[in-house]
């Protein structure tokens, strides 16, 4: 679903943020490199700019609208690429929030220079940016489930079309997928393992039903 709340209606930062773009994304590259213990300091300064200058594009359009449309799209994608990169939502989320600091030397120089217009300026960014925060916290789970949903995918894919007999199971011990194969390689259809878990047990020769039934309990099953 779309956030439907507007966003705070700041013409006034919107062109401030606008004139000095290029100075906020380069601040804003820079503090997130240099962000003690995450992925951001793997990537360039000159990468994570074409980054954050999306961002800075997409917050003078939402703020110059009152509408999170653009912020919403611009959400949306880094939440799908940044997981995809491996980065962690804590990670992503403290780089969001940094835009803040990289705006305040823009903005106290515009003060001292008298623009007093500029006084609810700071108000309006920290609005703008706990509904943005909280709106990437909302992708970033759904863009996770997508993921997962295309991984298991992906697998099954494989699994279905190989020669080999391969089942999951998950930690009660019931059986989560059972590849076709298996029909091939024992006589019993898939159904039939996963409503009796203990068929596998039944059908191995007697000679070996001891060493396989003594794995099968001391094998460890994470997740």
């Amino acid at each position: 679903t779309r956030m439907t709340r507007q966003a705070p209606k700041a013409l006034q930062l919107a062109a401030l943020l606008e004139q000095h773009q290029e100075e906020i994304a380069t601040t804003w590259a820079e503090m997130a490199h240099d962000l003690p213990g995450t992925r951001y300091a793997k990537h360039s300064v000159a990468e994570i700019h074409s980054w954050l200058s999306r961002g800075v594009t997409a917050a003078i359009e939402s703020l110059s609208t009152g509408s999170f449309a653009a912020t919403e799209a611009h959400l949306r994608d880094i939440s799908l690429t940044r997981l995809q990169m491996g980065f962690d939502i804590s990670e992503v989320t403290e780089g969001l929030l940094l835009i803040r600091e990289a705006t305040l030397p823009v903005l106290q120089r515009a003060r001292q220079a008298g623009a007093t217009e500029l006084d609810g300026a700071l108000p309006a960014l920290d609005t703008y940016l706990r509904f943005a925060v909280a709106r990437f916290g909302h992708l970033y789970a759904e863009a996770m489930e997508k993921e997962l949903r295309a991984s298991e995918e992906r697998f099954r894919t494989v699994a279905d079309f190989t020669y080999d007999w391969e089942y999951w199971v998950n930690p009660d011990g019931d059986y989560v997928y059972m590849s076709p194969s298996c029909e091939r390689i024992t006589g019993y259809r898939s159904e039939e393992f996963r409503q009796d878990p203990k068929l596998l047990e039944t059908i191995i020769h007697p000679d070996d039903r001891a060493i396989v039934a003594k794995h099968l309990r001391e094998e460890p099953i994470e997740g």
